[in-house]
């Protein structure tokens, strides 16, 4: 009776571990080489090498598709003697997909022309060498990770006949417009700069809290640095204008709760930078609307740097959550 037991136990297992394989073999082995950049200024460059990365992402979330990691495609490329090329063919991609064992590998070319970009992909069959499918994606530049996600969703239809969804669920925390008027102080009298505040710092624009989601809290502010100059030794400090001469707008979030990010700055020559868009899994658009300059008027011999100054700025600004 016991050699029964045994005998069914064993082949409950054999037939156990034959099904667990079965689903392993059933899925889809997929290795994503490179994208071409046939734009003429390559000013994506940086985006076309991580464009892989992103549908790596994207298809390994697929229970149906085993991704090759990029350490297999790297080694796999320098077998072949092939990194210098900048671009790998589609001959060159088979042979890539044999020798990691691949069913299928993926390619193509990304172009820009202006604001709109173009982004093609080939999936090819590696044991047959034949084309299984051809997908593009077309927009503007601001739309980038959207197509990716468009061409991710179309390409993982074709592989396994799912329909699923990579677009980022976002909800709108703040979407504000704020103008701004600077504090620049005329003295009639010259007076030390340093009697008056030399900056304003983190000015309170914006503030969100939530008890559910705690980790959604965000602070907007804005800063500005001043500037003394003009009649009453300068070079001592003693000035008769202290003016705005750079504008920032700050944000503190759950990730950097004691030093703010910047997001924007605007000086007093007009021009401008937006350093961050992105903390933790806040997301800020941004947009100066319109903004006044104006030049300061010395008294003669006066000594100044800088000779204008910024008195309003009027920006909207627009914070959302993502979710992947």
């Amino acid at each position: 009776m016991r050699k029964y037991v045994f005998l069914a136990i064993f082949i409950l297992l054999f037939l156990w571990q034959s099904f667990t394989l079965g689903l392993s073999t059933d899925k889809l082995k997929i290795a994503i080489l490179y994208f071409k950049d046939t734009s003429i200024n390559r000013s994506f460059s940086s985006f076309v090498e991580g464009l892989p990365d992103m549908l790596m992402t994207n298809l390994g979330k697929s229970d149906e598709i085993i991704i090759v990691e990029r350490v297999q495609i790297d080694e796999a490329i320098r077998n072949f003697e092939l990194e210098r090329l900048k671009y790998i063919d589609e001959s060159t991609a088979v042979k890539i997909g044999k020798w990691i064992g691949a069913n299928a590998v993926i390619l193509g070319n990304f172009s820009s022309i202006g604001e709109n970009v173009r982004i093609d992909a080939r999936v090819i069959n590696i044991e047959s060498g034949t084309l299984m499918k051809s997908a593009k994606v077309q927009g503007k530049s601001d739309e980038l990770f959207d197509l990716v996600d468009t061409l991710a969703e179309d390409i993982l239809n074709v592989l396994t006949g799912e329909l699923k969804s990579f677009k980022e669920e976002k909800k709108v925390l703040l979407d504000k417009e704020f103008n701004i008027k600077i504090p620049n102080y005329h003295p009639t009298v010259p007076v030390h700069w340093k009697l008056l505040d030399r900056s304003i710092k983190n000015s309170e624009l914006a503030v969100y809290s939530d008890i559910d989601n705690p980790e959604n809290w965000f602070k907007l502010t804005y800063s500005a640095d001043i500037h003394g100059s003009g009649g009453g030794n300068a070079y001592r400090g003693y000035s008769y204008h202290i003016t705005c001469n750079t504008f920032y707008v700050n944000l503190f979030c759950q990730e950097h709760k004691s030093e703010p990010i910047e997001l924007m700055w605007l000086n007093y020559n007009g021009r401008t930078g937006y350093p961050n868009q992105t903390c933790g899994n806040l997301k800020v658009d941004i947009e100066l609307i319109d903004y006044e300059i104006t030049p300061i008027r010395f008294r003669p011999g006066s000594y100044s740097i800088p000779d204008r100054q910024i008195e309003k700025v009027r920006f909207r600004v627009i914070i959302t959550r993502i979710d992947i």
